[in-house]
């Protein structure tokens, strides 16, 4: 028997009714099935779904300043699963 040296790997999608509830949770588990040997159960992964939308705020800054570097600062949340955002994409007009 020749063995293989190669890892395998697995990736799939998963694509939402529009009407899921914050919260839902999608249980994932899979078979590996080999040509010779016996199959492998995979455990069990969940995904909790979260449509809620984050949400976050700019910190107070001087209505006006005569300077042409200050400091802006922001936070964020996601209030539903209770995660703090870690990305912020800024946008200058």
């Amino acid at each position: 028997m020749v063995k293989s040296v190669t890892p395998g790997f697995v990736s799939y999608s998963i694509y939402t009714k529009d009407d899921i509830e914050n919260g839902a949770v999608i249980d994932a588990e899979a078979r590996i099935i080999f040509n010779v040997k016996e199959p492998i159960d995979t455990p069990t992964i969940f995904h909790t779904i979260d449509v809620s939308k984050p949400t976050s705020t700019v910190n107070v800054l001087p209505a006006t300043t005569n300077d042409t570097n200050f400091k802006v600062s922001w936070s964020g949340s996601d209030n539903y699963l209770r995660y703090i955002v870690s990305v912020y994409w800024l946008f200058r007009k």
